[in-house]
């Protein structure tokens, strides 16, 4: 189904489709993330149940954004690294991105298609 209606649509259908899951996906991160949060106890009892634990040797635990050097897992190198990877990735070659920006007749419809891409993940 999908299939006949991205062949039948082409790039709008597409592109409707996307508008149309973008508030449906938002609202419902939403209500999951409220919804867990009173479950939970509130935003103050998450964090207290983060700190509780460390995670390494270190004494940071799951409230460090960035972990020390000396991490085993996740060091703040690597995710600097790994970040920067990650983004070169999908902004240059995820074939989402891709597809949407080559598929614009002028360089303008390209970068609005990409900057709508952008803001509606």
């Amino acid at each position: 189904m999908t299939g006949i209606y991205t062949t039948l649509g082409g790039m709008k259908a597409i592109l409707w489709t996307s508008v149309l899951q973008t508030p449906v996906l938002l609202i419902g991160s939403l209500a999951v993330l409220v919804i867990g949060l009173i479950k939970l106890g509130g935003l103050s009892e998450m964090m207290e149940i983060c700190r509780a634990v460390p995670v390494n040797a270190d004494g940071d635990t799951m409230t460090n954004l960035m972990r020390s050097a000396n991490d085993p897992e996740y060091p703040w190198t690597g995710v600097i690294l790994g970040s920067a990877i990650i983004g070169f990735w999908y902004w240059c070659t995820d074939q989402y991105i891709v597809q949407r920006v080559l598929s614009g007749r002028k360089s303008k419809e390209s970068v609005g298609v990409r900057y709508s891409v952008q803001h509606s993940n």
